[in-house]
């Protein structure tokens, strides 16, 4: 009983380091390479109280986007 112990506890050490190994990563200047996302350019403009026939709409805010999100190398 205890060699079958010890065999599945060997096999479950092999198993889990055996998954736990990163992968490697190819292709050319992948270490310099870290594409960045820059932030969109937002502004936000305040609607007032509406009042549409039946429908009451209070005050909030609302955003517009003026440059959305780009990808850059820098």
């Amino acid at each position: 009983m205890a060699l079958k112990t010890q065999f599945v506890l060997v096999m479950t050490i092999l198993i889990s380091t055996a998954c736990s190994s990163t992968p490697k990563e190819t292709g050319p200047g992948h270490a310099d390479f870290a594409p960045k996302l820059n932030r969109p350019e937002v502004h936000r403009v305040w609607v007032p109280d509406q009042i549409s026939g039946d429908e009451y709409i209070s005050g909030h805010w609302k955003f517009l986007i003026d440059r959305p999100a780009v990808w850059s190398k820098e």
